[in-house]
């Protein structure tokens, strides 16, 4: 049985199962199954080989819930820099202060 945790590993089992039978005498192919009372074609488990397992899907949202604050924080964190960086360099006289508006 397929766990729905685990479904691309025990399809690729069915794989592997095909490919040790198809080297003995007696070859047998996988060309369908049954899903939740439902046919599948030879298609249809290839599609369902291709998706990603429910921990890689929690490793993707775990990712993009966390690019948000680390976002948000790199661009609070731009703003008292840059003004800090243009009053020290308005206190060298480097820059005049209206040279320093009319830049930014």
């Amino acid at each position: 049985y397929l766990t729905l945790e685990d479904l691309k590993g025990g399809f690729k089992g069915l794989r592997d199962l095909q490919d040790s039978y198809k080297k003995s005498d007696n070859p047998v192919d996988l060309n369908g199954g049954c899903c939740d009372g439902e046919y599948l074609t030879l298609e249809d488990i290839k599609v369902l080989e291709k998706l990603p397992s429910k921990l890689e899907l929690i490793a993707k949202i775990a990712s993009c819930i966390n690019q948000v604050p680390t976002r948000l924080a790199v661009g609070v964190k731009q703003v008292p820099t840059k003004l800090a960086t243009g009053v020290k360099k308005i206190s060298e006289g480097d820059v005049e202060p209206a040279e320093q508006a009319a830049s930014a």
